[in-house]
């Protein structure tokens, strides 16, 4: 999310519920359960999109790809029977649960365990652990950090485990799903780094920041 005036925006409360009723649409069709209501689903996500579209004065990066998505639902050119349609929902919902984080006391953590929230309510087993003490993460690096793992919740068939680790100068975010593997996203960000293992049909990340890189 790009800071100042937009960010001020996205505090505001119409646009709060419509990004609230997005996510809801976006989730119902994450966990499937609108494919054969086809008539209605278009109708909604055309009512989601003017909804935003009537509160944002500008350009977000994360609004602009949940208007994306929602337009091709209204226009029936995403198929919510599809199951790459069905990951780009519960994506778009994860998204939303992160850009609300960003005022939390601790964004880090309240961004993860909102796409965890939304993983379960998709079907999916996650554990999740945190241990360590963690410098506070710049939100740029922080969002690079996270991205992985809001991608590998969203995308998650069954299980998933994520565990935060803090190391004084240093945050490791790593996640275990099965995941697609096209579904985990490159990073590239100046202190920074990750790797990534598969094995059969589980996909490892993992992420760390460090401090002064």
């Amino acid at each position: 999310m790009v800071p100042g005036s937009a960010e001020r925006e996205l505090l505001s409360s119409p646009l709060r519920y419509a990004l609230d009723t997005a996510s809801a649409t976006l989730l119902m069709v994450g966990a499937g359960v609108v494919a054969k209501r086809e008539r209605w689903l278009r109708e909604q996500a055309a009512r989601d999109l003017d909804g935003i579209r009537d509160v944002l004065a500008g350009e977000d990066d994360v609004v602009r790809e949940v208007c994306a998505v929602l337009a091709g639902l209204a226009a029936g050119s995403l198929n919510p029977g599809d199951p790459s349609t069905r990951r780009q929902c519960s994506l778009g919902a994860a998204k939303i649960r992160r850009l609300f984080a960003e005022r939390a006391p601790d964004p880090l953590l309240d961004e993860l365990r909102g796409c965890i929230e939304l993983a379960e309510r998709n079907g999916v087993s996650v554990r999740f652990a945190e241990r360590g003490q963690r410098p506070t993460v710049p939100p740029d690096a922080r969002r690079m950090l996270t991205e992985p793992a809001v991608a590998m919740l969203a995308t998650a068939a069954s299980t998933a485990r994520v565990t935060v680790v803090g190391s004084g100068e240093s945050v490791t975010v790593s996640v275990v799903s099965d995941s697609p593997p096209e579904a985990v996203p490159a990073i590239s960000c100046v202190g920074i780094s990750a790797s990534t293992v598969r094995s059969g049909t589980r996909v490892w990340v993992e992420v760390t920041w460090m401090r002064g890189e």
